[in-house]
C-alpha cells in the first residue's frame, strides 16, 4: 500500500546542509497501527510529512498503491493529501473562527462535496468521536481532549487510507491520552495509522509495530513487511480537489466576522475614495439632469425650426476669432475682424416647398413629435369693442404681437399632456376648439400693463383705477375674428384697401373668440411651451386658411400675380427698387440681373399672398420633439433627406436647434469639470486600495497557520488564493456599498441646502446604475490590490506554515 524506497531528505540552512533522512526504506500494511519512536531531531516528523505529502523527498521514491510519486505535480500532492491522508496534530490545528462542525466539514469542502452531504457526514463523524452535542461550539470552548477528537473526526471525514498522528497526546493529560489512543487503535482496524510519539509506554501498549529512528536512519522495526515483488508504476493521478469560490467566500466571511471592527474600519477607509468619486458623480449627474430637465422644458419653447432664412450658429461663433492669430500677441498692431461681411455666409436661405413638406416633414414618425406647427404667415385679424359712437359700437384692432413686442398671441402646441405637465390650470380649461383662448400669467399671477393693453386690447384708461382683474372679468372678454371679405374693400380700379372704421354690427356673424382658461407655469418647471400672453388653438389657423382661400382679395391677387393688391404696383418694379440695380433702366438689365429681380419679386408676391391667407406653403416650420432621443432621430431624418437633395445637386434645407447648441456647450463644460474632479478624487481611491492590499498581507501573516491547515487538508494554491481574493472582494464590496449609501444619505441634507440657496431640486443625484458601477470599481480595485498578498499566501510552505503561532 505505502512504500518508502531509499528516501533521503536534505535541508539547506544558509551555507550548511542538514540531512534529516538517510536512505530510509519502509513498507506499510493497509491496516495497522505503527508507532515511530526516537529522540528529538532524529527525523520522525520529517518522515511523517513526506508520507503525508507536506514535504518533498530529496531522492528515493514514495510508492502509493504501487504508483511512483516521482512525477507527481503540485495538484497531485494536493489531491493525495485530501483523499488519502488524514492528519492529527499535537496542537490540534483547528481554525478558531469556525465552529466544530465547520472544521470537520473543511476537508469535504475541498473535495467539492455538496453542502447537505458535507453536513450529514460531518455530524456522523463527530458523533462517532463522542462530540455530537458540541457541533456549534468554537474550538476555544472545548477542552484539549475534545479538540483532539475534533481533529480526529476531521482526519477521518474523507475516509482516508492513512491517518498520520504527530504527537497526538503530547498536550493531553494521561487519562485523556488513553482515550485518544483507544480511539486511534479503533481507527487502525480499518486503515493505516502512523503515530509519532515520545511516549514509549503508550506505543508499546497500543502499537502493532514500532519503528525506531536515530540520526535519520531506521535502527529497528518490530514487525517489518516481508519483501514482495516490485509493482509496476503507472501514470495514473489521484482525483483533483475542487474548492469552489463560494466555499472560499464563506471561509473569508467567517474570518472577517471574527474581526468585525477591523473589517468595518478597513472597509470605511476603502470607501473614502468611493465617497469622493460618488459625490462628484452625484453632483455631475444632478447638474446634467437639471440641464436635461431645462432642455426638455424649453424644448417646447425652442423647437427645431426650419425657416426661410436660417442661421448656422456654430459657424457664426467660429467667426469671432480671426484664423492664424495667437492669443496675447506682442506686436503693436490692432487687427480688424470684418465679421459683418462674414455673417452673411452664416445666413442660409431655405427654399421651403410643398414637395419638401410632403417628403421631409410629413414623413417624420408621429411617435417622435409632440406637434408640428406650420406657419404660413397668414394674418389673424382680431378686433375688440372699443367705444360707442353715433354710428354704433366701434371696434379696435388687437396687436397680435402685444405692445412693444411684449407678450402677444401664440399658437399652443397640440399636446395637452405636455402643457398640463408644465402648467397649473388656475381656472377654466385648456382650449380645445378654434374659438377658445388661454391666458398665461407669471409666478405672481401678474401681467405687465403693456401686455394687458397690447394682447388683451385693454386701454390704459380702462385700468387707470385698477391694479388687478378678477378671473370673471378675464372670462368676459370677447374678440371678433375679421376675415378678408369683411376687412378689405375694393376700389373702382380693382385694388383693395383695409377698412379701419369698423362697427360691431358688421361682425355679428363673425367668429367670437373667448378666453376659456387661465394657466401659470408650475413651480418645478424650468420652462414652458406657452411663450405668449394669450394662446390660441391650432385649428384656428386651419379655419382662417380655409375661409380666406376664396376671399375676393385673394382671388384678385392670384389673378394678378404681377401686381400688388393694395395699389396695383408691379412687384417687379418694387423688387427692382430695393436692389443695387434700381437706377438701371429695365432695357439695360442683363439676363442675370433680370433673373435676380424676378426672384425678389416672387418673394414679394408670396409674402402678400401669405399675409392674406391665400398661400398654404409654410414660411416656417416648428417641430416639437417628445424628448432628446426623438429630437436626435428627427434630426437624423432631416439630414438624410438633405443628403438626397445634395445628391440631386439641390440646396439642402437647414434647420436650427438653438437650445440644443447652448445646452450641449453647457453639458460639455459640466462634464469637463466632473472629469477633472473625478481624476483628483481617484487618487484617494487608489491609495485606499493599496491600503487594503497591505491589510490583506497582514491578514495573510496572521492566518499563516490556517494556510498550513488548508494545505494539509489538500487545498491547492488556487484554493488558498481564492480564500484571500474572496476576502478582498468582500471588503471592496462593503467599501463600495458604504460609499454609495453614504452618498445617498448625505445627498438628502445637501439637496435641501442647495434647494434653499438655488430653488433647484435634486442637484445631487446618484443613480442606481452609476452606484452599481462604483461598487464594481471598488471590488475590482481591492481585488487587484489583494492579488500579490493572495499569491504570497498560496506559495507558503505547508510545513513552515503549520509551525507558525
Amino acid at each position: 500500500m505505502l512504500k518508502l524506497v531509499n528516501i533521503d531528505k536534505v535541508y539547506k540552512v544558509g551555507d550548511m546542509t542538514v540531512q534529516a533522512l538517510k536512505g530510509v526504506s519502509l513498507e506499510f500494511r493497509k491496516n495497522e497501527m505503527v508507532s515511530i519512536l526516537g529522540p528529538s531531531g532524529c527525523g520522525k516528523t520529517t518522515m511523517l510529512n513526506i508520507i503525508g505529502g507536506l514535504d518533498k523527498y530529496t531522492s528515493g521514491d514514495l510508492i502509493i498503491n504501487g504508483i511512483s510519486t516521482k512525477e507527481y505535480r503540485e495538484c497531485d500532492w494536493d489531491a493525495y493529501r485530501n483523499a488519502s491522508i488524514g492528519f492529527v496534530f499535537q496542537s490540534y490545528n483547528l481554525i478558531s473562527h469556525q465552529t466544530v462542525l465547520e472544521n470537520v466539514e473543511l476537508a469535504l469542502t475541498l473535495s467539492g462535496v455538496s453542502a447537505s452531504e458535507r453536513r450529514q457526514r460531518a455530524i456522523k463523524a463527530l458523533e462517532e468521536v463522542g462530540l455530537g452535542d458540541q457541533l456549534r461550539k468554537k474550538p476555544n470552548q472545548l477542552s484539549g481532549g475534545q479538540m483532539q477528537r475534533v481533529a480526529i473526526a476531521r482526519a477521518l471525514i474523507n475516509n482516508p487510507d492513512i491517518v498520520l498522528a504527530d504527537e497526538p497526546t503530547g498536550a493531553l493529560d494521561s487519562v485523556t491520552s488513553v482515550q485518544i489512543m483507544d480511539l486511534l487503535k479503533e481507527v487502525a482496524k480499518t486503515r493505516l495509522v502512523i503515530l509519532v510519539t515520545h511516549n514509549g509506554e503508550l506505543a508499546e501498549k497500543y502499537s502493532d509495530r514500532i519503528i525506531k529512528l536515530l540520526d535519520g536512519k531506521i535502527v529497528s522495526d518490530t514487525n517489518p513487511v516481508k519483501q514482495e515483488k516490485d509493482q509496476k508504476t503507472t501514470k495514473q493521478r489521484p482525483k483533483k480537489t475542487a474548492m469552489s469560490f463560494v466555499s472560499a467566500f464563506k471561509l473569508s466571511i467567517r474570518n472577517l466576522f471574527t474581526k468585525k471592527m477591523r473589517t468595518f474600519i478597513t472597509s470605511f477607509a476603502g470607501s473614502i475614495g468611493i465617497i469622493g468619486v460618488a459625490l462628484i458623480l452625484a453632483l455631475s449627474s444632478g447638474f446634467s439632469g437639471y440641464i436635461d430637465r431645462m432642455q426638455e422644458d424649453t424644448m417646447s419653447s425652442y423647437p427645431l425650426t426650419i425657416a426661410t432664412a436660417s442661421v448656422d450658429v456654430t459657424s457664426m461663433m467660429s467667426l469671432i476669432e480671426l484664423p492664424g492669430l495667437e492669443k496675447y500677441p506682442t506686436a503693436n498692431e490692432i487687427y480688424i475682424n470684418k465679421i459683418t461681411e462674414k455673417l452673411q455666409s452664416t445666413i442660409q436661405s431655405n427654399d421651403i416647398t410643398d414637395e419638401y413638406v410632403d417628403n421631409a416633414i410629413k414623413t417624420i414618425d408621429k411617435k417622435l413629435v409632440s406637434d408640428i406647427v406650420y406657419n404660413t404667415g397668414a394674418a389673424i385679424n382680431l378686433y375688440k369693442q372699443d367705444f360707442v359712437s353715433s354710428d354704433g359700437v366701434q371696434m379696435k384692432a388687437i396687436s397680435m404681437d402685444g405692445m412693444m413686442g411684449m407678450g402677444g398671441w401664440k399658437r399652443i402646441i397640440n399636446n395637452p399632456e405636455l402643457i398640463n405637465s408644465q402648467y397649473d390650470v388656475l381656472s377654466g380649461k385648456l382650449p380645445s376648439a378654434k374659438n377658445e383662448l388661454v391666458l398665461c400669467v407669471d409666478d405672481y399671477n401678474q401681467l405687465l400693463d403693456i401686455s394687458v393693453m397690447g394682447a388683451l386690447g385693454i386701454d390704459a384708461e380702462d385700468i387707470k383705477d385698477k391694479d388687478k382683474l378678477t378671473f370673471d372679468e378675464i372670462f368676459a372678454l370677447e374678440y371678433k375674428l375679421v376675415l378678408n371679405d369683411e376687412l378689405y374693400d375694393q376700389r373702382p380700379n380693382g385694388t383693395f384697401y383695409k377698412n379701419t372704421l369698423l362697427t360691431q354690427s358688421e361682425y355679428d356673424n363673425s367668429l367670437t373668440m373667448k378666453i376659456v382658461g387661465i394657466v401659470r407655469l408650475k413651480e418645478e418647471a424650468t420652462g414652458g411651451s406657452l411663450s405668449g400672453t394669450i394662446g390660441y388653438h391650432g385649428s384656428l389657423m386651419d379655419y382662417i386658411l380655409e375661409q380666406e382661400a376664396n376671399s375676393d382679395v385673394v382671388t384678385w391677387q392670384k389673378a394678378n400675380l404681377d401686381l400688388r393688391y393694395t395699389d396695383g404696383q408691379s412687384y417687379f418694379a418694387l423688387a427692382k427698387a430695393s436692389t443695387p440695380f434700381k437706377d438701371i433702366p429695365e432695357v439695360m438689365l442683363t439676363p442675370e440681373m433680370t433673373e435676380y429681380i424676378q426672384a425678389e419679386a416672387q418673394k414679394l408676391q408670396n409674402n402678400s399672398l401669405a399675409t392674406l391667407g391665400g398661400r398654404t406653403t409654410p414660411i416656417q416650420i416648428d417641430i416639437y420633439p417628445k424628448d432628446f432621443e426623438s429630437k436626435e432621430q428627427i434630426k437624423a431624418h432631416l439630414d438624410a433627406y438633405n443628403n438626397q437633395l445634395e445628391e440631386q445637386d439641390k440646396a439642402p434645407v437647414a434647420y436650427s436647434d438653438m437650445m440644443g447648441f447652448m445646452f450641449d456647450a453647457l453639458g460639455v463644460m459640466v462634464d469637463a469639470v466632473s472629469y477633472v474632479l473625478i481624476a483628483f478624487t481617484s487618487i484617494s481611491l487608489v491609495v485606499s486600495s493599496i491600503m487594503i492590499g497591505v491589510i490583506t498581507y497582514t491578514s495573510v501573516l496572521e492566518r499563516t497557520k490556517e494556510i498550513g491547515i488548508l494545505k494539509a487538508l489538500g487545498a491547492r494554491k488556487k484554493d488558498i488564493s481564492r480564500v484571500f481574493n474572496a476576502e478582498t472582494i468582500t471588503i471592496g464590496f462593503v467599501a463600495g456599498m458604504i460609499g454609495v449609501c453614504f452618498t445617498w444619505i448625505v445627498a438628502i441634507p445637501i439637496n435641501a441646502l442647495l434647494y434653499s440657496l438655488t430653488t433647484i431640486p435634486n442637484l445631487m443625484t446618484l443613480g442606481v446604475v452609476p452606484a452599481v458601477i462604483l461598487v464594481g470599481i471598488s471590488v475590482f480595485l481591492t481585488f487587484v490590490a489583494g492579488l500579490v498578498p493572495s499569491r504570497v499566501a498560496a506559495k507558503k510552505d505547508a510545513v513552515i506554515a503549520l509551525r507558525a503561532e
